[in-house]
Order: structure tokens, then sequence, then C-alpha cells
């Protein structure tokens, strides 16, 4: 008979207690442990005695508490170490090291953009240059991941980094010091040329509500006429956080959010508060699939409160709230514990992506509601649309962008370009840079250069329709056909960039304006002046009297 590894088997019992603690039990071999507590104790230990091959205990019970945890729903995760410290650098912005983003751009590791203020900004590190080692590693023996992970540290420790610049004979080297870095969830503020303010905000992090009191406080002495709060592609993040900035827009003691756990039992309320008021000024909200989380509680309650006018397209849908348990010094459990409701009483979270909750009803709200049906009501009656998600009051689609256009981004023909066109035109480049034709033509020529091809939908059905011909039986004829046909859709697709001109000038404007004066750069020349959910909030806020027929005309 097989005796037990003693060894092994204590590394599994540790694990197991650690599973069992998960469900609120403490194993032990006795009568009161349930009975598939004790079948999982079992599984684990006839896998270490009798599999064909030695294993690693830790590994395999930590696939058994993933699977555990992914069958629940999409968003609870047994989080590592890395994973827990990618988690809370999302969740409070800061991270220890230099404040470079990165990517392999033409089989080499490329700086993509730099923070300011950071140890590689205050350096000279630029987008574009190739980082060729890192403390004597060569990055193209290592992934991305690993090269991220080398450059972090300590703050206070030392980074050694060899890169080459482009059009530079010479490889450059830089000693950086590690610092704490906070990233911005404000990014970006300004009054526009109209007089209106615009506010692109990220992510809800520790310092967000300061963020939103300093761009609010200097939109204000700056006189703007009314607010774009920019929630586009903002996953949401801290709950405080957002709760607090809807309470700067609300006046005190209305309600933003509730949560409900288990039952339908109320698990927390969270309403307006006194503080730094901004009721007054019209207020556009842009919001569209990436709007998630955190994002659609701002959102939904302006809506439901009927404060401002939500512009873009439906929300993601992400109406379940997050905790995190500590298991041991180096693993954690995220877990889904209640579900949000916004103030109309509709439930945000989409049923496609809720795993086994059950997210298809709302509970009372603004009356009278005909929840039954997916419909709810805002404070001033406006009829509103449940279901999961927000939808927007304005619907404004995004840029639809052609295939070229999404081939020449995959490919990172913008990015490549634009670093060799900086190299060459230092000089001549300022904030309202717009690319012009003669930019355009270079930016064509430079395609021609280096070999751009794709291969465009009806190229794949054109290939197709060759594989499924039977070969040897089509007449020279059709076959001549055949091969003109392959001619002319090789032209169209090449054909179609010169129609492209007016989204490729803006792309490269992107993306040389954020070469030179870092990621902000872009919002507030291209992005405000050729988004067009941004056009149509300055639309909307141009005058009072749009502004109210915006959101006004559908209440029933």
């Amino acid at each position: 008979m097989m005796q037990p590894r003693c060894r092994h088997w204590g590394k599994f019992s540790l694990y197991i207690i650690i599973i069992c603690a998960i469900f609120g039990l403490v194993y032990a071999d006795n009568d009161s442990t349930p009975y598939d507590v004790k079948k999982l104790s079992r599984v684990a230990l006839i896998i270490d005695e009798r599999y064909a091959e030695k294993l690693e205990p830790e590994k395999i019970v930590e696939s058994g508490i993933n699977g555990m945890v992914t069958s629940l729903d999409p968003y609870c995760r047994y989080l590592t170490d890395n994973d827990f410290n990618e988690f809370m650098e999302n969740t409070f912005g800061q991270f220890d090291g230099i404040g470079i983003e990165v990517d392999i751009r033409q089989n080499c590791l490329t700086v993509i953009s730099v923070l300011d203020g950071t140890p590689a900004y205050r350096a000279g590190l630029k987008p574009g240059d190739k980082i060729i080692s890192i403390d004597g590693k060569l990055t193209s023996e290592i992934s991305r991941d690993n090269a991220a992970e080398l450059m972090r540290g300590k703050a206070g420790t030392e980074v050694n980094i060899t890169t080459r610049r482009y059009g530079a004979s010479e490889l450059m080297n830089y000693t950086l010091v590690r610092e704490t870095v906070e990233t911005e969830s404000i990014p970006f503020y300004s009054i526009l040329s109209d007089g209106i303010g615009y506010i692109r905000l990220t992510r809800f992090t520790e310092t967000s509500y300061y963020e939103m009191i300093e761009a609010l406080t200097s939109l204000r002495n700056m006189n703007a006429k009314g607010i774009i709060l920019d929630l586009r592609s903002n996953s949401g993040g801290l709950l405080i956080e957002a709760v607090k900035i809807v309470g700067l827009f609300l006046e005190s003691g209305k309600l933003i959010v509730e949560t409900r756990g288990r039952g339908g039992n109320l698990t927390s309320h969270y309403s307006s508060n006194d503080g730094l008021s901004c009721t007054d000024l019209p207020l556009a909200v842009l919001i569209d699939e990436g709007t998630a989380s955190a994002a659609e509680i701002v959102a939904g309650a302006i809506q439901d409160w009927d404060r401002g006018v939500l512009i873009g397209s439906r929300t993601y849908g992400k109406g379940l709230v997050q905790r995190i348990l500590n298991l041991d010094e180096k693993s954690a459990l995220k877990i889904t514990t209640a579900k949000y409701y916004i103030p109309s009483g509709r439930c945000i979270q989409k049923a496609d992506h809720a795993g086994r909750l059950d997210v298809s009803s709302g509970k009372d709200g603004f009356p009278p509601s005909d929840s039954d049906n997916g419909f709810y009501h805002t404070a001033l009656g406006r009829r509103v649309l449940g279901g999961g998600g927000i939808k927007p009051d304005i619907i404004v689609q995004h840029i639809t962008e052609s295939e070229i256009i999404k081939a020449l981004k995959r490919q990172r023909y913008f990015f490549d370009f634009a670093v060799g066109y900086m190299v060459e035109n230092h000089t001549r480049i300022d904030s309202n840079f717009v690319a012009t034709s003669q930019i355009i033509r270079q930016f064509q020529i430079f395609l021609k250069g280096e070999g751009f091809n794709y291969q465009p939908e009806f190229e794949l059905r054109y290939d197709s329709l060759l594989a499924y011909l039977p070969q040897g039986t089509i007449s020279d004829r059709v076959r001549k056909l055949l091969d003109e046909l392959g001619d002319s859709l090789d032209y169209l697709k090449f054909a179609g960039l010169d129609k492209e001109n007016e989204p490729v000038k803006w792309i490269l404007a992107e993306e040389i304006l954020s070469i030179e004066f870092g990621p902000k750069a872009r919002y507030g020349v291209v992005w405000v002046n050729h988004h067009p959910e941004i056009l149509k909030a300055r639309e909307v806020l141009s005058s009072m009297e749009t502004y109210r027929h915006s959101f006004l005309a559908s209440i029933e």
C-alpha cells in the first residue's frame, strides 16, 4: 500500500484550509465538516499521492481556487502577489518606478509615453526610444511584462537603462533612481474657445475628488458657462470617490447609490453632502461602452436627478460591488458582495456578464415606474431604460474607423512615422500643431517605403473563393477574369487611403503632439475639435435653450 507523502500533504493541508476559509469554514477532519469540503481535501490527497508525475502542491490548489472563483461571475478573482499589486496601482493611482509606458514596436521594447515630473522625464527619455537593456539584461531576451517588472522596484533604488534614439549613432545610458509615481485621474482640463469647460476623468482613485475640486475651481475662475465631464472609457475605481464627485453637482441630501446584498437586503446608502457646490452650471456627461462601474454610478445619478445631459453610447453595465479579502500575506480574494442601484431604482448590471447572479429586476425608485417592462423614471418624470448599463439622452456614436485605418494603428505606423517626423522637424512644432496635406503626403510615402500591407475583408473572401474552386477544371477565360479581379481588389485596398485624409490628419496630429508635449496635448487640440461626442456637447451647452430642450423633451 502506498504511503502518503507527508511532506507535500502538509502544504496541501495549508492550501485546503485557505479554500475552506473562502466559505467561512475551518477545516478539521470530523463529522461537522461539510461533505463537499471533505471531498475536496480527499481529491487533493489522491492527486498528491497517485498522479503519474510529481506536482507542486501550491499550483494545483491555486488552480482549484481559481476554478471556484471564476465560476461565480466575471469580476471575482483570486489575486496573487503580482495581481494584487496591479489592482492596488489601478485603484490608488500610484506605483514605485521611473514613470514610463512601454510596448513592443518593430520587435523592440519601445518607450510609448513618459509621465511628467518622473525620473524618466527629468533624465530626458523620449517616446520612441528603444530600450536595449535593463540592468545589463537584454530586452530582446525577455517579455514586455518582465521588462516592466525590472524597471519597477522600491523607491530610492537605482536602475540602469541603455537606449537607442531614432537618428542617433550612439547608445544612451541612464542611471535612474526609482520614485513613488502618482498617476493623475484627471489628466486634462481646460476652458475651450467657446467658454465651455472640459474635464477628462479617466478613473476614480484616492486623489480624484481633490483633482475634481481643483479643476472645477479653476474653470469657475475662468468664468466657464458650462461643464463637459468626459467619462468615456472610465472603467471605475473607488466608489467613495465617485460618490463625492457626484455630490459636487447635486444639492445636499440627494441619494446617489444604494448597495444591496444577498436577499436584496440594504447594505449601504450613499447621498450627497454639503461642500463645494457646482449645481448651477449646465452639465454634459460623455459616456460610451467603456464607461463602467463607479463611472456608471456618476452618470446614472446625474441622469436620474435630471442634473445634466448624457451624450454618447450605452455604457458597459457593471453594477456589482467587490470586496478584497486577504487570505495570507501573498494572496487575496476579490469577491462580489452586493449590487448597485441608482436613484431611479435601476440595477446597472447587464445580465450577459453577471455570471450566476440574478440582475433581472430593479427596486422601487421615483414613481411611477414600469420596471416589469424595463422602464424607470427620473425625478422630473423622464422615462429611462433599465436592463443594465446607462443609455444616454443623446446618442452619438464614436468615430467609425475604416479597415485601413485600423490596420495602420494595429501595425503602429502612425507612431513610427511620428517619431521620425519629430526628429526631423522638432523646431517647427507648437502646441496647436495639425497635420497638413504635405505631412499626409509624407506619411503615404513613408508607408510605401516601409512596405505596408494588410488584408481587408473582401480580400479574405476572394482568397476563400480561390481555395474552394476545384483545381484543374478552371478554364483559361475564368482564370484570366479571376486574376483581373485580384488585381482590381489589390488596387482598391490602397486606393481608399486617399479618401482617409481627414482621420489621418487628426491621428498624426495626436501622435506627434503626444511625443512632443506628452499625452495631455492630444486633448486640447485633437479631441475637443474632432471627437463627435465633444462637438455635440459643445453644441448642447452653447445656449440655455438648447440645453434645457435636450433633456426635458422626453418628459411624459
